[in-house]
């Protein structure tokens, strides 16, 4: 058992360009990056064994490296930000916007250390802890599984006072999903479209504050805040 990561490359970009080619909004960049998901997931299951998924320790609740910069392209915060419009009048979604916004403010320009220092967990996340946007969260959130959250936590607990504690983590799914960005950022360059990742705050409230981005994106524009 093993993953052939060549092939894994191959399949993201060719699935990449398809989709891309025929996103016209919203929905299609998102339908692109369930099949990047998709893949993924699917590589990751036919390449670990049951020891290797068994030591994920990662579960709904769980928020302890939720309070990190992430990075996303724009077809995730495009994707994000349309998910939230949908859903804003619900209950559950009403204060994620307010959030939002405060967030995306206090976080410009704020860096990795200062971030974990601050302890600002994400906007995203509801009062139990569990992620609103789960079903669409960034390729880098996906990309993370701690094999222990005490660990996880203290790491983070200790990163700012220059006593590093190293986290634990799949690697193998760490790997493909990084690979998995890095396709989906080639092929929005090769396509013209503007490639750079911005942190996820800000790329959301960029394209929920101002939905016709979205059109300048896919026309070629390059998008400032």
């Amino acid at each position: 058992m093993g993953i052939d990561y060549a092939a894994f490359s191959a399949a993201v970009e060719q699935a990449v360009c398809e989709k891309l080619a025929a996103a016209g909004d919203a929905a299609g960049l998102g339908t692109m990056l369930d099949t990047v998901a998709h893949l993924t997931e699917l590589t990751l299951d036919e390449g670990s064994s049951r020891e290797q998924a068994a030591l994920i320790a990662c579960h709904a609740g769980c928020s302890a490296c939720c309070n990190l910069n992430v990075a996303v392209l724009h077809p995730e915060a495009i994707t994000i930000a349309a998910f939230l419009r949908e859903r804003e009048k619900q209950p559950s979604f009403t204060p994620v916007g307010t959030k939002l916004e405060k967030f995306a403010r206090y976080l410009y320009g704020v860096g990795d250390e200062e971030r974990i220092r601050l302890r600002i967990p994400c906007a995203f996340l509801d009062h139990r802890g569990w992620c609103l946007i789960h079903p669409i969260r960034p390729i880098m959130c996906r990309s993370i599984a701690a094999t222990s959250p005490d660990q996880c936590r203290r790491s983070l607990e200790t990163t700012w006072m220059d006593d590093e504690e190293p986290v634990m983590l799949n690697l193998v799914q760490k790997s493909l999903y990084d690979e998995a960005f890095i396709q989906v950022a080639a092929a929005l360059d090769r396509n013209g479209l503007d490639s750079r990742s911005m942190e996820l705050h800000n790329a959301v409230q960029a394209f929920r504050d101002r939905p016709e981005r979205v059109e300048e994106f896919l026309a070629g524009g390059r998008i400032t805040l």
